[in-house]
């Protein structure tokens, strides 16, 4: 579960008012209280609050083995539940109120099919490489 609160304690460990945060992250005031009171915001802003405050997402999820890490986040649309999954991509919505999570979902596999596009290329050209290695040694052979 979120814990907003730790946002409260990392400012005033870093001498940092919550005005101050809500300012350098573009939000109101009654923004950072209302995020702080609901523990409800967009990945947008915990992005910007993780960048000044110095810390990943993940500082601000519960560490029991009760609790999914996972968020609320405000869609625009409605409030989604965010569930953090592993480096691969493996992150999914597990619930809102129908299209955010489609369009998340959507965007996690046109990302992993990038990926794995890329990871080709990459073999591609270590493969061309390899058989440039071997030209160029061919080529020593010859000269010697």
């Amino acid at each position: 579960m979120f814990k907003s609160e730790l946002i409260k304690s990392l400012c005033k460990e870093k001498g940092l008012s919550l005005t101050s945060l809500a300012d350098q992250i573009g939000i109101s005031n009654q923004g950072m209280h209302s995020l702080l009171k609901n523990n409800s915001t967009t990945i947008a802003t915990l992005e910007k609050i993780c960048n000044i405050l110095g810390v990943t997402p993940n500082y601000f999820f519960e560490d029991d083995k009760d609790s999914a890490n996972s968020i609320h986040l405000n869609s625009g649309s409605g409030i989604a539940q965010y569930s953090a999954g592993d480096i691969r991509g493996n992150n999914k919505i597990v619930s809102d109120n129908g299209q955010y999570r489609k369009e998340i979902n959507e965007n996690i596999e046109i990302f992993n099919n990038r990926i794995d596009g890329l990871k080709e290329l990459v073999k591609a050209k270590d493969e061309i490489i390899d058989m440039l290695k071997e030209q160029v040694e061919g080529l020593k052979r010859q000269i010697r």
